[in-house]
């Protein structure tokens, strides 16, 4: 039988306060100095991991105390340190692959150098959440009768390895795709790959969220940065919006105020069996994230080898391990948006309000 860990992280104070109920009665600040000096613990072990293959694995999480907004801003050898660190009481534990999950997964050139400095291989998670991102947006459009033919679809974070390979797959369900991001000459690229011997395809690219909303009925955002980015006043009536990022780029005002919009919450899994993780990380009981449940995977398959790092993130390796959560028994979650479950009320609604739209309009950019 083999073993997994992954190394969690907490997303905001709040969540850390619920298990460190001290953490309420401290200043942010206090609390943010505090997380500098912290180290990697195992919190808990996981049981009730079952294939229906048959297969068994129990698991590890490995606690590092330290905010999405530190990570993006800390040294980069601090940080490297601190995933190793946590990779060797993975291997202590007795674990046979390592998993870096949510932001931890940037870390020393996305897993590479973490990898060179253990004995056991690591993965970061990337290729199945983009499949369980493909199948939520998939389903979520079923459900509420959208035409992808006649869609607009906007990537925010379109050149990340999330953002790119999503919207090439996406690419062969919805002609009208609006890239966002920084980096021109990526965008650009991405743009080339996508409309390659593509006939009625139309790619736009551009630097401007509002700019893309206002002409999205589909939107998938996955960035890198912690903030806020999406400005509820730009989304049209009936959008279907999956938020993919660790925090949420999505501000939850727009969930509490936008009834006329679905906002899932992209990458969330059931694994197979009776899963208890034994620690409280914000998710329901029985439902984690999908970059924890490829190192779930690949260790119920057998397959204990570097995964999803570096640039090894690709349509193949989506394809191969979508493929074998099929084979073991992961399927998505429930929809939920902001840790609350999506009822058919709020399906329904939606669907209505998509029946007042005709979203088959020129892009203007």
């Amino acid at each position: 039988m083999n073993k997994f860990a992954c190394i969690i992280h907490p997303l905001d104070i709040e969540l850390f306060s619920t298990f460190e109920p001290e953490a309420k009665k401290k200043r942010p600040e206090i609390i943010k100095s505090l997380f500098k000096w912290s180290k990697p613990l195992i919190v808990s072990e996981v049981a009730g991991l079952y294939s229906k293959t048959g297969a068994v694995s129990t698991g590890a999480l490995v606690l590092y105390n330290i905010l999405p907004e530190q990570i993006v801003s800390m040294n980069s050898e601090i940080l490297l340190k601190k995933a190793v660190e946590a990779g060797k009481l993975a291997e202590k534990w007795g674990a046979d692959i390592f998993g870096l999950t949510a932001y931890m997964a940037q870390v020393g050139r996305k897993g590479v150098q973490v990898a060179k400095q253990l004995q056991i291989p690591v993965t970061t998670g990337t290729n199945y959440t983009i499949f369980v991102v493909i199948e939520a947006m998939l389903q979520a459009a079923k459900q509420l009768e959208i035409n992808l033919k006649e869609s607009n679809l906007a990537v925010i974070g379109a050149t990340g390895s999330i953002g790119s390979i999503t919207a090439q797959i996406l690419s062969s369900y919805i002609p009208n795709i609006i890239l966002v991001g920084r980096n021109k000459q990526k965008l650009q690229n991405l743009a080339d790959t996508l409309g390659y011997n593509k006939e009625n395809k139309k790619i736009f690219i551009t630097h401007s969220i509002d700019r893309a909303l206002q002409n999205a009925n589909i939107v998938m955002v996955a960035t890198n940065t912690p903030d806020t980015l999406i400005d509820l006043k730009d989304i049209n009536p009936g959008t279907l919006v999956c938020d993919v990022s660790l925090p949420k780029n999505v501000s939850k005002d727009v969930a509490q105020s936008r009834k006329d919009i679905l906002i899932i919450d992209g990458g969330l899994v059931r694994p197979p069996g009776k899963v208890d993780f034994n620690f409280y990380y914000g998710l329901p009981p029985g439902v984690c994230y999908a970059c924890m449940a490829e190192t779930m995977i690949l260790s119920l398959e057998g397959l204990c080898k570097n995964y999803s790092v570096g640039g090894d993130v690709n349509i193949e390796n989506v394809r191969v391990i979508g493929e074998l959560a099929v084979k073991h028994g992961f399927r998505i979650s429930e929809f939920r948006s902001f840790g609350r479950g999506v009822g058919e009320e709020q399906i329904d609604k939606v669907r209505d309000v998509l029946k007042q739209f005709n979203y088959k309009k020129q892009i203007l950019l």
